[in-house]
């Protein structure tokens, strides 16, 4: 009977964890509050030497940073943040704010429709450039 009582016991403890485990994982994609889009590109450079006198990779991250419960979902971005891995690696120095408007916009826009997507339909947004062309309405 003893080892019927343990057995039970072990069974609720166990869709116990698992429950909180769901809850947690439900918390964590309702409270994300950031969303971020990395650009790794070696056709394309950033106009910035390396070390070897080569020009850089465009290499860099644009985060958008949300206000409020449920996150990107339901909040517009209040914070912006862009850094060029190239140059600045420890990301020490946020350039969101001296992009230029028209690349601000298609970094914005491209990690919108990156956090709207699902699936296949996300493939279509690996390149920075062919999103741009799909915008404007030319041929991919």
């Amino acid at each position: 009977m003893n080892n019927v009582r343990i057995l039970l016991l072990l069974a609720v403890l166990l869709l116990l964890l698992l429950a909180v485990l769901l809850l947690l994982l439900l918390l964590t994609r309702l409270l994300q509050t950031w969303a971020c889009l990395r650009t790794l590109d070696t056709a394309k450079t950033t106009g910035q030497p390396t070390e070897d006198g080569k020009a850089a990779p465009e290499n860099s991250i644009f985060c958008q940073f949300f206000e409020g419960f449920g996150g990107r979902n339901t909040s517009i971005p209040n914070f912006h943040e862009y850094y060029d891995l190239s140059t600045d690696k420890w990301q020490l120095r946020n350039g969101a704010s001296a992009l230029p408007k028209a690349r601000f916009a298609a970094l914005t826009a491209r990690l919108q429709a990156l956090m709207s997507c699902e699936g296949a339909e996300c493939r279509a947004y690996r390149s920075l450039e062919i999103y741009e062309r799909e915008r404007e309405g030319s041929e991919v």
